[in-house]
């Protein structure tokens, strides 16, 4: 009996020794896999992050040239605000079929 019991063990050793060997490389290749994910994962967010930044950088620079325009006035507006300053300043004119009626 303690022969076979030898044997048994040994039987039972060895399956688990030829088990680990090949779990291991399997363990081994889905930490290699999840580390492949995570990298694509932080890949593309920082991929992401680029574009946001781009789109950023394109916002400020459109806000500033809004600004800049908005700060100067337009020519038109110019040449408005200066037709109402010569109406205002010129004296008041009677037009030739308008009459006066004086007393009462």
């Amino acid at each position: 009996m303690k022969l076979k019991n030898k044997l048994a063990i040994g039987v039972v050793s060895a399956s688990l020794a030829m088990s680990s060997f090949l779990v291991a490389p399997v363990a081994t290749a889905g930490a290699a896999h999840a580390e492949s994910a995570t990298d694509k994962k932080l890949k593309a967010m920082e991929a992401q992050m680029q574009q946001m930044k781009s789109a950023m950088e394109a916002m400020h620079a459109e806000l500033a040239s809004v600004t800049a325009n908005a700060a100067a006035p337009s020519a038109k507006l110019q040449e408005l605000d200066e037709w109402v300053a010569a109406q205002k300043s010129a004296p008041a004119k009677l037009k030739d079929s308008s009459f006066i009626v004086r007393g009462g």
